[in-house]
């Protein structure tokens, strides 16, 4: 027995408000590749841009596409945390960005979030971070992907605070992150006694080598901020709430929502985190 939980209506109803609805469909949300980021320096600065910016409706483009990837739609989360940085003064670039999230949801409106009743009650989270990704700020992304049972309960792509000095210590505050979110999950879980007997201890999949061993090792040389995540996460794991497990980069699912990935990457990540099949909806990657 599985829901299916589906916006295509609301999709197609946004296309056509936003006069999308005959743009050419695209495999996935964002260009891959250092020099398709989005930066300040896109933003309008002359007389003629500013003034065809204001006719484009930017603001409620992005403001839609916030409420449809915390809600059903996990694999545009990370472009959509990257265009809502630049809300006050939008560039044409940045406007084509936001016209290719729609163009890929155009095409996978129909692939609906699965939520399978007969899954278990285990959770299981994968973690990534893009250090110092952003090109304005040098900041980090965290990206995560919760599951329970085989459902996709819960993801996030986020910017970390401006202390991770390492991939590592980038690494370490997604685990941080994403092992905040399952203790919600696993107290929730055990609250309404849903977990009998009770829960075993939750997997952390990282692709960093790096992040996995520091979870033993002791705190040396570091800021305060590694300090107290390493120790608060080092508790969690000794006191068997959560495990943190190496995972190879090519198989660790919330790759994607750290930053752009190559499509055909894309959806082989995104079809798995959905268990879905999205070869079928999208054609060869360009």
């Amino acid at each position: 027995m599985a829901v299916l939980l589906s916006q295509e209506p609301y999709i197609k109803e946004l296309l056509s408000r936003l006069d999308l609805q005959h743009i050419k469909e695209e495999t996935s949300p964002a260009i891959a590749g250092t020099q398709h980021k989005l930066t300040k320096a896109m933003e309008a600065s002359s007389v003629e841009t500013k003034a065809i910016m204001a006719s484009v409706p930017y603001r409620e483009a992005v403001g839609a596409l916030h409420w449809l990837c915390r809600a059903t739609c996990p694999g545009i989360a990370h472009a959509v945390s990257t265009v809502a940085k630049f809300m006050q003064n939008p560039g044409p670039k940045h406007w084509k960005a936001v016209k290719r999230i729609y163009a890929y949801l155009k095409r996978t409106a129909h692939i609906p979030l699965t939520i399978k009743a007969n899954g278990g009650l285990e959770i299981e989270a994968y973690t990534d971070a893009d250090w110092a990704g952003d090109p304005d700020t040098a900041r980090s992304t965290t990206g995560f992907l919760v599951f329970v049972g085989n459902t996709l309960v819960s993801w996030r792509s986020k910017m970390q605070l401006p202390w991770a000095q390492s991939a590592t210590e980038a690494e370490y505050g997604a685990a941080l992150l994403t092992s905040n979110e399952v203790i919600w999950w696993r107290n929730i879980i055990q609250q309404d006694n849903f977990a009998k007997p009770p829960l075993k201890p939750t997997t952390i999949w990282t692709d960093n080598e790096g992040a996995r061993q520091s979870d033993h090792a002791c705190a040396f040389d570091a800021t305060k901020h590694w300090r107290i995540a390493f120790y608060t996460l080092r508790s969690r794991s000794q006191d068997n709430i959560v495990i943190l497990k190496r995972v190879a980069s090519a198989h660790n699912l919330a790759d994607y929502l750290t930053k752009p990935v190559q499509p055909r990457v894309f959806v082989d990540l995104v079809g798995r985190a959905l268990r879905a099949d999205l070869k079928r909806s999208t054609s060869p990657a360009a």
